[in-house]
């Protein structure tokens, strides 16, 4: 079985007036963008980085 680690990705969203931020966790940044286009319309701007725990000090 597969134990691959789930990063954190933000979802940056424009939809014509409306804009925000969604979260997404998924094994890599192909899946989090393949993700990313299954929830929003091919008319939404999106843009999509990872988010890193902080490093413990």
């Amino acid at each position: 079985m597969d134990n691959k680690q789930l990063h954190q990705y933000a979802v940056t969203y424009h939809c014509g007036n409306e804009w925000g931020e969604e979260m997404l966790q998924s094994d890599d940044l192909s899946h989090a963008v393949e993700a990313a286009h299954a929830i929003f319309p091919s008319s939404c701007r999106i843009s999509i980085r990872e988010v890193k725990a902080p490093k413990p000090a």
